[in-house]
């Protein structure tokens, strides 16, 4: 495992990185428009136009999903993203200024719904770590990406975390 920022990752998550891809929480405003003008070569938009818009709605609108490694001592799965070429070539000066009086994407509806679910708790130590199955039944608000348990929140896409049933 190599490493990148402190971060245990597999050797082809450190490739990604030094091929432009990144998890979506480490784009920031000033590298998707770097990106954009590195890959984006048949367009002729202005930098000052991007710059105007939202970091939010620029990840929503330019980044798109295009692989995903192994990131974490436990071998997590993470998403990794890029600059999409196709959106970047069609780009115009009208579609940027409609982003930048855009509001983000209103969030999907949040409802509730009561799932059985398993998720590991890890305990022992660095080099003997062990983990345990723990079964519960908790409310599970869809908009979210987490569940909260007895043990706090669980990622829903954490590796060990799975929804057995749905609860009426």
């Amino acid at each position: 495992m190599s490493g990148y920022n402190g971060f245990s990752m597999s050797n082809n998550a450190v490739d990604a990185y030094h091929n432009g891809e990144m998890p979506l929480s480490q784009w920031t405003k000033k590298a998707i428009i770097y990106r954009y003008h590195e890959v984006c070569t048949e367009n002729d938009c202005e930098v000052y136009n991007l710059s105007k818009v939202a970091v939010k709605i620029l990840k929503e609108k330019l980044l798109t999903c295009t692989s995903w490694h192994h990131t974490s001592l436990h071998y997590n799965r993470t998403d990794f993203y890029d600059v999409d070429v196709d959106v970047c070539d069609s780009l115009t000066n009208d579609m940027v200024k409609e982003w930048e009086n855009t509001k983000s994407e209103k969030k999907k509806e949040s409802t509730i719904e009561r799932w059985e679910v398993a998720y590991l708790v890890w305990y022992g130590t660095r080099n003997h770590p062990h983990a345990t199955e723990i079964i519960e039944t908790v409310d599970f608000d869809t908009s979210k990406s987490y569940v909260m348990t007895k043990n706090g929140r669980k990622m829903i896409k954490a590796n060990g975390f799975r929804f057995i049933k749905k609860v009426n």
